[in-house]
């Protein structure tokens, strides 16, 4: 089911809950999830062409066209359909698109005075009830909303998250059973399993069995296993997440804390007082340092303090990360974050063995690339900088950062010629400012003052500015 920002606002009220990336089909709501909003723009755009009375087609459209702060677009969007086809669902696709709360409740309730029963119209008036602090009015849309359609995910989650947010835990747990009884909805058992630990198993799997493959899904499992104590079933659910995204932090986290249980370098009851979620925040530094006295040769448990320990600003984390890794140098998670911390700490060459060891584990990361090479750079070894930036760049030729850090190490090596062409290429692929900056400035050391004045000219003249004119006329001269 699709949701929209203030959906998404509402569901992350309860209990920390954020929303969660979905699973193995690649449609546009995965897309939203994940936060591919381009892609998911694409694919929302053809599911509305393809399907134009398809009433969660036109909600999810609307949800990523806001995602994206076109909020005008997705207004626009609602109202010409409402024009075309004056019906309940358009006064609700508008009461979805709206962003003032006044005009949102009275498009919903233009579609409740065509469609009494109109499911989502009660549910949107149930939302910003929800919002505006009036639980009891809220309470009543969303159930009204789950009896008339019982198949709508969103309502049920709304109507637990109030019972919860009042207190009312039992109410919440009830009603979050129930609609995953009708929905088998993996909001619903994501929500449940948090509400219902002891179930939670059970549920997530169920769950799965339903939908298939999700990513959030089998990361919830891997990590109710985790807390269980069962290393082979999380260590089994994280695999099964990174299939479907290999760059899921939560899934390779889990994959680790699942080695290392099975491996009994951390106990049970350890992990269980690392990742309960119980677990209060001014607790988490004790839990840590009492974790690590019990279980020393846990690199995970070293490395999740380090976090804490760099989110409060305590520079001792970098010790936290190059004792973890000096345990666990196959790491992945421990290596790309101890070689960014020793490079962030002025220790290029202790960085580059860590990066080059996570970069060989993640090909993919291309952060984890960058760094390396920056750490190459830093520490004088520009000739192998450049080969790591050359595969990078070639392979993202469309990202600035990769592009401009490649010209800059070939320009550092004397080879103003080669940073010439990859900012020349690159201006192309990618008319970024910062690339046609770097362009202007690199072209007169490969002996091309003509061309960037060309490209400078033309901005120099829109905009009017003195000191861009001067350069142009710098740059002429130099041409002469």
């Amino acid at each position: 089911m699709a949701r929209s920002p203030i959906a998404f606002a509402l569901a992350c009220l309860w209990m920390g809950f954020t929303p969660p990336a979905w699973g193995a089909d690649v449609d546009a709501e995965t897309l939203l999830r994940q936060g591919r909003l381009l892609e998911a723009l694409d694919v929302a755009a053809q599911n509305v062409a393809d399907r134009p009375d398809d009433v969660v087609a036109q909600e999810l459209a609307i949800d990523v066209f806001l995602s994206l702060g076109q909020t005008q677009r997705a207004i626009d969007h609602a109202r010409e359909r409402l024009k075309t086809a004056p019906t309940a669902d358009s006064h609700y696709l508008v009461g979805r698109a709206e962003v003032d709360p006044t005009a949102s409740r009275k498009a919903y309730q233009n579609a409740l005075s065509l469609n009494p029963d109109h499911a989502r119209a009660h549910m949107g008036l149930a939302g910003l009830d929800e919002l505006s602090g009036d639980p009891t009015t809220a309470q009543t849309g969303y159930a009204r909303a789950t009896t008339l359609d019982p198949a709508l995910t969103e309502a049920w989650v709304g109507l637990s998250r109030v019972h919860l947010a009042q207190g009312q835990r039992a109410k919440a747990q009830k009603v979050a059973f129930d609609g995953f009884e009708r929905t088998k909805a993996p909001d619903l058992a994501l929500m449940l399993a948090t509400l219902d630990p002891r179930h939670a198993e059970a549920v997530l799997a169920e769950a799965l069995t339903t939908h298939g493959s999700s990513l959030a899904l089998h990361n919830a499992l891997a990590r109710t296993a985790l807390l269980a104590g069962k290393a082979g079933l999380a260590e089994q659910q994280a695999q099964q997440a990174l299939v479907l995204d290999v760059q899921a932090i939560d899934a390779r986290a889990a994959f680790h804390w699942a080695r290392e249980l099975a491996a009994r370098r951390i106990t049970t009851s350890s992990l269980t007082s690392l990742l309960s979620p119980a677990t209060a925040e001014h607790e988490l530094r004790k839990a840590h340092d009492k974790a690590i006295k019990s279980s020393p040769k846990s690199a995970m448990a070293r490395f999740s303090r380090a976090l804490l320990r760099q989110a409060a600003g305590d520079a001792g984390y970098v010790d936290d990360l190059t004792a973890a890794a000096a345990i666990a140098p196959d790491n992945d998670l421990v290596a790309v974050a101890t070689g960014d911390a020793l490079l962030a700490a002025g220790r290029p060459s202790d960085a580059v063995p860590h990066l080059t060891r996570a970069v060989s584990a993640r090909p993919w990361d291309r952060a984890a690339t960058l760094s390396l090479a920056r750490s190459l750079r830093r520490s004088g070894h520009t000739a192998d900088a450049i080969l790591v930036l050359e595969r990078v760049a070639s392979a993202n030729p469309k990202h600035v950062e990769s592009q401009l850090l490649y010209a800059q190490t070939l320009l550092d090596q004397g080879r103003a010629e080669e940073a010439y062409a990859v900012t020349k290429i690159a201006m192309v692929t990618k008319p970024d400012p910062r690339i046609i900056a770097a362009f202007i400035r690199i072209a007169p050391l490969a002996g091309r003052p003509a061309e960037a004045a060309n490209v400078l000219e033309p901005i120099a003249s829109r905009t009017n500015n003195a000191g861009l004119k001067a350069a142009v006329s710098r740059l002429r001269k130099l041409a002469q």
